[in-house]
């Protein structure tokens, strides 16, 4: 990592942490400074740059502290460049990536949806295109970039990762009004149950990386992964405890022979025991109380009292919903006109609700189709299928996958690309 810093210390050592802190001082600052790094960046043939910047500021601009508001005009700034930049390689490589085709049913279906039905036309028609151009930016300008520059984009993922990681964690203790909520860790990303699903894609981006060829260590990949583990440990979330249990679990019972289907058997059985018992072990350990919450388990800590006002309403349009970001507003209307209140009444915290809201049926189908032209292209189902099935479950707990400019959709979409081009360490074990 120290090479990495070293050999990008004007990105590194100038650029973020300017970008960053500006806006502590000045809230509109980095639409300053994010528009002058990036024409720099494309005068440089940086271009790996520009991504990065991308990436950070998604997850700068997912923050609701009035400091970090500028990110989320920049956010879509960086989102039209890198459209441009896609263009530029579908023109010079006379073809667009394939699949980008599988996401057309669900864009086609996501337009027609929101010119027809959606209360709010004009923004639900830009949010659908604002998929569009994040899925094509990703599979074609990114991994063109991956393809160009084998490992080193990798890497400077992984880095901006750490960076992200480690400045939510020290800035616990130095900014807790930015960094927590509640006495859980929210870091940069603004939201603990956010963070904990960023921390989960995080590990898997790690835990896939081969350390062969590359200027990062097996040590620097195990001390990434302790942070990520840390962080996710200081979310309390537990939706994001289960997924990344699910994700190693399957992990070691597909790739590590018999004995490796034996050991994932009993974690199995244990995750399954500390769920089932959660109550004994916060009476035995009262230290974990303030993040499990064990009393707030039956209702998924509120969620759950929306969730029939979302499938009455899904009954009523079921087959192309009612255009993108309804599930927002009809929550929102439906609460105001109910005089009830509480945060909860102003989402889903479903991604499945929220695509039936949204798209209907149709839709819904139409992205799992998205989902299966990725993984048939990749051609490594069973190395993607432990992630498949984590993100399956945090989908049922936030409606992560309704939005492209959010921090979660993107990197989702950028481990295909990157398992898709340069593999993993996976690879090389039997699943039989």
């Amino acid at each position: 990592m120290l090479k990495l810093l070293k050999d990008n210390f004007v990105f590194y050592g100038l650029f973020i942490p300017v970008y960053v802190v500006s806006s502590f001082v000045i809230s509109s600052a980095p639409l300053l400074i994010g528009g002058l790094g990036v024409i720099w960046f494309i005068v440089k043939k940086r271009y790996d740059l520009v991504v990065l910047a991308f990436l950070l500021t998604i997850i700068l601009a997912n923050n609701r502290s009035p400091i970090f508001h500028s990110y989320k005009d920049l956010r879509v700034v960086y989102a039209v460049i890198l459209l441009a930049l896609s263009s530029l390689v579908v023109f010079r490589e006379k073809g667009i990536d394939s699949r980008v085709i599988y996401f057309l049913p669900f864009f086609i279906v996501g337009l027609l949806s929101s010119f027809l039905f959606s209360p709010t036309m004009i923004s639900s028609v830009l949010e659908v295109i604002s998929y569009f151009v994040v899925v094509t930016s990703i599979f074609v300008f990114v991994t063109y970039l991956l393809r160009e520059y084998e490992f080193d984009l990798y890497e400077h993922i992984l880095l901006i990762i750490g960076i992200t990681l480690f400045i939510s964690l020290i800035g616990k203790f130095l900014y807790p009004s930015v960094f927590l909520r509640s006495g859980r860790l929210q870091g940069f990303l603004g939201n603990p149950d956010f963070l904990s699903l960023f921390c989960v894609i995080a590990y898997v981006f790690t835990d896939h990386f081969k350390t062969k060829n590359s200027v990062l260590s097996e040590r620097e990949i195990y001390f990434l992964k302790a942070l990520i583990i840390i962080c996710l440990f200081f979310t309390g979330s537990r939706t994001g405890y289960a997924s990344l249990a699910i994700y190693i679990v399957i992990t070691i019972f597909l790739f590590r022979g018999f004995s490796g289907r034996t050991i994932a058997i009993i974690l199995g059985i244990g995750v399954i025991v500390a769920v089932l018992e959660i109550r004994l072990i916060t009476n035995f350990l009262p230290f974990l109380k303030h993040l499990i919450r064990p009393q707030s388990l039956a209702t998924a800590s509120g969620r759950s009292i929306v969730w029939p006002v979302a499938i009455q309403e899904i009954y009523k349009q079921p087959w192309l919903g009612g255009g993108f970001s309804f599930y927002a507003y009809y929550m929102a209307h439906f609460a105001m006109s109910h005089g009830l209140k509480g945060v909860f009444w102003y989402g889903v915290w479903n991604s499945y609700l929220a695509m039936l809201l949204d798209t209907g049926l149709v839709g819904l189908l139409a992205y799992f189709f998205f989902i299966y032209g990725v993984v048939r292209k990749s051609s490594r189902f069973f190395i993607i299928l432990p992630f498949l099935v984590a993100m399956t479950f945090t989908g049922m707990f936030e409606a992560w996958a309704e939005s492209s400019l959010n921090p979660i959709t993107p990197f989702f979409l950028l481990l295909f690309a990157l398992i898709s081009i340069n593999g993993s360490r996976y690879e090389n074990f039997s699943i039989a």
